[in-house]
């Protein structure tokens, strides 16, 4: 990641693409597809807890397992279109760093993934 604009960031844009992939990126095994629930995963020495609602991910957040940094990162998600596959909105807090990131969907295009000869 570079930086184009003149100033220089307070955060380095490094994280901030890392909290991107921490947003979307599907970071347990196993899901709850149909009503509510939550799963906790221990990845890269980081607990991360995703909570379900109606089979969609509403809540993720991710915590240190040493404890330092002291805080969490926390993910909302908006859908607003039962067909997509990407919330409409995603609002990621990250306490560690103390910035806020939203990231907006505003349209999805599935790409076919069948193999093709």
């Amino acid at each position: 990641v570079v930086n184009h604009i003149p100033e220089q960031m307070v955060i380095p844009p490094r994280f901030i693409l890392l909290d991107v992939q921490r947003a979307f990126f599907p970071w347990s095994e196993e899901a709850i597809n149909d009503g509510d629930g939550e799963v906790v995963t221990v990845r890269d020495g980081e607990r991360i807890t995703e909570r379900f609602v109606a089979g969609r991910l509403a809540e993720r957040t991710f915590a240190r397992t040493s404890g330092e940094p002291a805080g969490v990162v926390h993910v909302d998600y908006e859908w607003s279109d039962a067909a997509w596959a990407l919330p409409e909105r995603a609002v990621l807090i990250n306490h560690w760093f103390g910035y806020r990131l939203t990231i907006t969907t505003s349209s999805e295009t599935r790409i076919n993934t069948g193999e093709t000869r």
